[in-house]
This record gives C-alpha cells, structure tokens and sequence, in this order.
C-alpha cells in the first residue's frame, strides 16, 4: 500500500464504502463520516453521502415527522438497519421496506399466493435492537429473541433461522 495511491490511503482511513473523484479537489463520497486527512500533500476531504436505499429514512429524523406523534428515526437506527441489510444472503429478493411510527425501520418479505402466504418481518429499532418474526400461512406467528445488530454472529445466526429455507 502506498502514500502515492489516494484510494490505499483513504482505505486506511474508512471501512466503509466509498467512491472517489479524480479531479483536481479529490472528493470523496462515503456512507460513514470521518476526518479530513491529507497524503502527499493532497487534503482529501468527505463532501457528501451515497446515497443507498435507507438514505430516505434519514428524512423521518424530527418529532411527529407522520404529523400523528411519531418518533423520530435516528441516524443510528438507519446505520443499524445498514448494517443488518449487509447481513443478508445476497440472492434473497429485496425486503419492502418502511418506516415505523414507534422510530423503527420495518423489513417485511412476502412468499406465496395470498391464499398461502407467508410473512418475515423485521424490525430495527432504537437501541440498535433488532426484533424478527414469521408468519406462516396458517397464521402462526414464531417471534425470535431481539438481538443488539452489532452482534455479529447472533446477527448471522438470525439470517439464516429466516432465510434458510425462504430464500427466492
């Protein structure tokens, strides 16, 4: 790794995805905030966020944003619904995603005909606290133990319990 290179630099500097700019000024786009730092005398500096699909959430960050009372959802909410969102087994479907009123993250996955459907809903809430459970098609419902998001093995554990065999 050397100095000369801005992108092994700023990979010192953040584990988090980025992207770079070439130009002249050298921006940088990261999901996570970090200092300015410089190399060989070029001062990188972060000019703003990419934008993913829980960069939305980050608008439901006031009191009663719903007009009804709701709490707000706080940029550690949305972090940790990133986070759990980067736990998943990639060729699962995109989960419908939305905000709660309580100041959670809701992620709800839908399989079969309306007659036999099934439901996995997952709750990421203040606290970094992720809550889960199924629906099956007789309507059972089997809640999991809430988990700390930063868990990292409970997190895995949790992924496979739900999507080992819904999978799509």
């Amino acid at each position: 790794m050397s100095d000369h290179d801005p992108i092994a630099a700023l990979q010192r500097y953040s584990s988090s995805p980025f992207a770079y700019s070439s130009s002249e000024t050298r921006h940088i786009w990261t999901r996570r905030p970090f200092a300015p730092f410089s190399t060989n005398g070029i001062a990188f500096y972060v000019i703003s966020r990419i934008p993913d699909s829980f960069s939305e959430f980050e608008s439901y960050g006031l009191p009663n944003w719903d007009g009804e009372g709701a709490e707000p959802i706080t940029r550690d909410t949305v972090d940790a619904a990133r986070r759990f969102n980067s736990f998943l087994p990639r060729e699962l479907r995109p989960a419908d995603t939305a905000p709660g009123a309580d100041g959670t993250i809701g992620f709800e996955w839908r399989e079969g005909p309306p007659e036999r459907r099934k439901f996995i809903i997952v709750e990421i809430g203040p606290g970094n606290i992720v809550r889960a459970r199924k629906v099956a098609a007789n309507g059972t419902k089997s809640r999991l133990a809430p988990i700390d998001v930063m868990d990292s093995e409970r997190l895995r554990n949790l992924t496979s319990m739900l999507f080992d065999a819904t999978a799509a």
